[in-house]
């Protein structure tokens, strides 16, 4: 069962936790905590979804992450992750070009998520992708 988690920009933090909506708006709430010392109203823009996979150094992989993709050749691609909404599943595109869009699920299958590394974040870092 895949794990479920958000996270979104609280200021220049990203916070990771549940996705809440209270009167105020959207809140990151730290998991399995009730203080509300670990709430943070977020920017409703940056939130994403933990896909369930994780890169070649077991960091988790988010929505709006920038992960490059290292072949056999030493060749890189970059991609952005995001939600395709039209095939109801996490999809990586190449270079942020949504026309041109790869199966993540592919590469889950193959073990070519020991290729992935997580470079970087479009809101952080949307530079990468402009390369």
């Amino acid at each position: 069962m895949r794990e479920i988690l958000f996270r979104g920009k609280f200021g220049n933090e990203l916070k990771y936790g549940f996705l809440s909506i209270e009167p105020r708006g959207l809140v990151i709430k730290e998991p399995y905590k009730n203080d509300s010392s670990n709430v943070w109203h977020i920017e409703s823009d940056t939130i994403g979804q933990y896909t369930g996979f994780k890169d070649k150094d077991g960091n988790k992989i988010f929505e709006g992450d920038i992960v490059e993709f290292t072949n056999s050749d030493g060749d890189t691609t970059l991609y952005e992750v995001f939600w395709d909404g039209n095939n109801g599943k996490f999809a990586i595109a190449a270079s942020g070009n949504r026309n041109y869009v790869d199966d993540f699920e592919l590469f889950e299958r193959n073990e070519y998520f020991k290729l992935f590394e997580v470079i970087g974040n479009i809101y952080d870092s949307p530079e990468l992708l402009k390369e």
